[in-house]
């Protein structure tokens, strides 16, 4: 099982014994080389466990943490050609990746997250399957009609033609199920990023109306009403 570094062990301990105010003036210290500087990998655990959920401690480490990940998120699509194209495509990918994130983190079932124990690295993986899920997307999204093959002779025919599917689907079927599938994703990713968690915690994720509303730091109702509008605009958009 994965473990925590020993030093941010530690350094987890000392904060859940401080009191708020100390608690929040030393998670507000921006600069690494500060002696009371927390490591994010110590304030994903402090989000882990939900900590000072009643004294605005939460609210200040989930702040706190979400500027770095800004800025890590915003330096790995911008540091790579091929993500930076398809941010040039798309001015939200970024936003996107984001939200991706915390989708990810919040919901992770495990011990100890990989968040606590690298978080850069955790930061890079989950952005970049999220820049490679949009980018295999869009090149699945090439139309068939402009797809060229080849025959056993070596002939070109339309590419429709020469497709097998093990499900035993014709062609055609196969490729608007393909089809329908990205135009799913699509509205999904369309989606405001609450009414997307939402949707994924309710409906994918399956979890009851109480754990849905404690992971968007809502009520129920709120939760329910986030749900809804979702649903009503995925059944607009398909």
């Amino acid at each position: 099982m994965r473990q925590r570094d020993p030093h941010h062990e530690s350094r987890l301990r000392q904060l859940l014994h401080l009191s708020p105010e100390d608690c929040k003036r030393q998670i507000a210290i921006a600069d690494y080389r500060q002696p009371d500087y927390v490591a994010s990998e110590v304030l994903a655990s402090l989000i882990r466990v939900r900590f000072g959920a009643m004294t605005g401690v939460l609210s200040v480490v989930t702040e706190a943490l979400h500027r770095r990940v800004v800025t890590g998120a915003e330096a790995r699509v911008r540091g790579k050609e091929a993500w930076r194209e398809l941010e040039r495509n798309n001015s939200e990918v970024v936003a996107d990746a984001i939200a991706y994130f915390w989708d990810k983190f919040l919901h992770d079932q495990q011990a100890v997250c990989n968040a606590e124990v690298r978080f850069a690295v955790y930061l890079r993986n989950k952005v970049d399957d999220y820049m490679i899920h949009l980018l295999t997307n869009e090149n699945t999204m090439e139309s068939i009609d402009d797809m060229g093959a080849k025959d056993e002779d070596g002939d070109e025919v339309e590419f429709i033609d020469i497709v097998k599917d093990p499900n035993g689907e014709c062609p055609e079927q196969a490729t608007m199920r393909g089809q329908l599938s990205a135009k799913i994703t699509n509205a999904l990713m369309a989606l405001p990023r609450r009414e997307r968690n939402a949707f994924y915690f309710r409906v994918e994720c399956e979890y009851d109306w109480r754990k849905v509303a404690d992971l968007l730091t809502c009520s129920v109702p709120t939760a329910r009403e986030l749900v809804k509008r979702s649903m009503e605009k995925l059944r607009g958009d398909l």
